[in-house]
């Protein structure tokens, strides 16, 4: 698939992704919680082939968790083999280490794999859904 270059300026800077992003997986939960062509050109379009693919094969896994707290607060876990990460609902932050390296690159691409799985999972239903007592603070990120 080839990026469409008319595109390109409307996903400038990381705020209008990450903005791109929440309204590409509203409409998919609207839609019945399925990727459509349109959902996976947006996307494409966004992140590039490759860190789609790898955003999608997570979502496959299953391995991710939606979290809320008793006092309403919501948070994400995605397991994987060697490392968990947390990830939190209204701010696009990881703690992977490509988040970290584009952190220090100052790169306007300020996603990665988790981010946006995590956000693909919730729209599509693929993450389960738990309650928990612990809630992890979000006072080391700000």
């Amino acid at each position: 698939m080839q990026s469409n270059p008319e595109f390109k300026n409307l996903f400038a800077g990381p705020s209008a992704q990450f903005k791109l992003l929440k309204a590409i997986c509203e409409s998919i939960a609207k839609q019945g919680k399925e990727l459509s062509d349109c959902h996976i050109e947006g996307l494409y379009n966004l992140f590039g082939e490759q860190l789609l693919l790898k955003s999608l094969n997570l979502v496959d896994k299953e391995a991710i968790e939606h979290i809320t707290t008793p006092t309403g607060r919501t948070y994400f876990v995605v397991r994987r083999p060697k490392k968990t990460y947390t990830l939190y609902c209204t701010t696009p932050y990881c703690d992977c280490l490509q988040f970290q390296n584009n952190i220090r690159k100052n790169s306007s691409k300020l996603f990665c794999k988790h981010i946006i799985s995590c956000n693909l999972a919730l729209a599509t239903g693929k993450c389960q859904m738990r309650t928990s007592t612990e809630y992890m603070s979000t006072d080391g990120i700000l």
